[in-house]
């Protein structure tokens, strides 16, 4: 169930399934393991933003995809800090949250 609602709410958010970074740091920092197993899941976030409330802010480390930052914004959502060092991955989610005019600095 969790797996199916991570894959739905990806496919929203234009998040790929699949690794896009070329040169991606994934195998160097984490040999072994999968993007799908260093994700964080939807559920997940959504507990850490019922926590947190909705003034608060979100800042995620080595955001991946920026899941998070995708539904916070998607709950109305203002203070969002998704940091991912991989500048592909950086660009994907660049382009994904101006097609649906979410907010970005940089």
């Amino acid at each position: 169930m969790a797996e199916e609602l991570n894959l739905f709410l990806d496919r929203k958010y234009g998040i790929p399934h699949e690794d896009v970074a070329t040169n991606s740091l994934l195998e160097e920092c984490y040999p072994g393991l999968s993007l799908a197993a260093l994700q964080t899941g939807y559920r997940e976030y959504a507990r850490m933003l019922d926590i947190l409330g909705p003034h608060k802010f979100l800042c995620d480390l080595g955001a991946g995809y920026a899941r998070g930052s995708f539904l916070a914004c998607d709950r109305g959502w203002d203070n969002c800090f998704s940091v991912e060092i991989d500048m592909e991955r950086f660009q994907h989610v660049r382009q994904a949250f101006e097609t649906r005019n979410f907010p970005i600095d940089r």
